[in-house]
């Protein structure tokens, strides 16, 4: 294009199907939406320093291979290059402070990305699909990661997440199957809705006990066991496969719907005293659960919570709660309830089963 070019329209060249190379001169200081969108054989792209913004859907759809950013720019609209299913890295430079939503989307090729230190969120749906990303490299003063930002990136199997990072989206890392260790800086204090659901090969994670809970955090993931420090929500571990062994801490007070629902591995649990509530389907599905122990009483317990389970579930005896017989049925599956009480030695001693 020629020198003392100030502007290229809106889809000036969209869909130019046979395009393959195009040089924007210094001069251009504006590009329009969709101006190089849907051009299939466009793998290759010089941007003048000229211009200050990639603007939404810029590149959607195109060929490109490879592009210079130049350091002029500070911002990158959304779905910029959302579908190129040839671009295999691309580096960020410094000064970008702003990065739309589906930016990068579905880019089945992309396996390298390094965003600059300049960029403070990661907006949502930023790497949605990116199925052959397996580096990325973060920006040291991040402060938030979106909404599903890396959802479906299954080939991501590590990834440092910075001190500054304060939250984490719903769905950010959901089926990123081949994710397998993390370490949640301390900064962070709320993991959203199903945050890891889906990563099948994590089994080690750090966090602070301060971190919320969110529902569907770490369903359907690999963990083979698992210390939980708060109240547990709903569907938390459901479909862990693997899990053999959880751990209550005394601050739990309600195991909601669905928390470990079809977890087969898991074949005993210990339910502690403060616990008060077993929602819906808790613990459905739990195929191989032959042994359950309250050390407490309990208020209520929904109607499915030991669904296809078939168990021995102990009870201590002089728990008023447990004097209650409506209290003692199958919810869902094949229980035998039986009474245990305490020796001078805090041993298990067992009572006659209920009939």
């Amino acid at each position: 294009l020629p020198e003392g070019l100030k502007k290229i329209g809106e889809s000036a060249f969209s869909s130019c199907t046979s395009l393959q190379r195009i040089e924007i001169p210094d001069s251009v200081t504006e590009i329009g939406v969709g101006a190089f969108g849907y051009c299939d054989a466009l793998s290759h792209v010089s941007l003048g320093e000229g211009i200050t913004e990639i603007s939404e859907s810029m590149f959607i759809d195109s060929g490109l291979v490879s592009i210079d950013i130049p350091q002029s720019v500070t911002t990158i609209g959304e779905s910029a290059f959302q579908w190129c299913p040839k671009l295999k890295e691309i580096t960020i430079p410094e000064g970008v402070v702003s990065i739309g939503i589906n930016a990068f989307a579905s880019n089945t090729s992309l396996e390298y990305v390094e965003l600059p230190s300049t960029l403070q969120e990661i907006s949502h749906d930023m790497f949605v699909g990116c199925t052959s990303l397996k580096e990325v490299v973060l920006p040291s003063q991040l402060r938030k990661i979106g909404t599903e930002s890396f959802s479906g990136c299954r080939s991501l199997s590590y990834i440092e997440l910075p001190e500054s990072l304060e939250s984490i989206g719903s769905r950010a890392f959901s089926n990123c199957k081949a994710l397998n260790n993390v370490v949640i800086p301390a900064g962070v204090t709320s993991l959203g809705f199903g945050a890891f659901s889906g990563c099948e090969s994590l089994d080690t994670i750090a966090m602070q006990e301060q971190i919320t809970y969110g529902n569907s955090m770490f369903a359907n993931t690999g963990f083979t066991e698992f210390s939980i420090t708060q109240n547990v929500p709903e569907a938390f571990l459901e479909g862990c496969k693997k899990l053999t062994h959880v751990e209550f801490t005394e601050n739990v007070t309600e195991i909601a719907d669905d928390a470990f629902a079809d977890c087969t591995a898991l074949e005993e649990i210990t339910i502690p005293a403060t616990v008060q509530t077993i929602g819906y389907s808790a613990f459905s599905g739990c195929s191989n659960l032959k042994h359950v122990c309250f050390e407490g009483s309990i208020r209520s317990i929904m109607s499915s919570a030991f669904r296809d389970v078939t168990a021995n579930v102990y009870y201590p005896q002089d728990e008023p709660s447990w004097q209650q017989s409506w209290i003692k049925q199958d919810y869902g599956g094949t229980l035998t309830w039986i009474p245990y009480t305490l020796d001078e030695n805090g041993n298990m001693v067992i009572m006659e089963q209920e009939q």
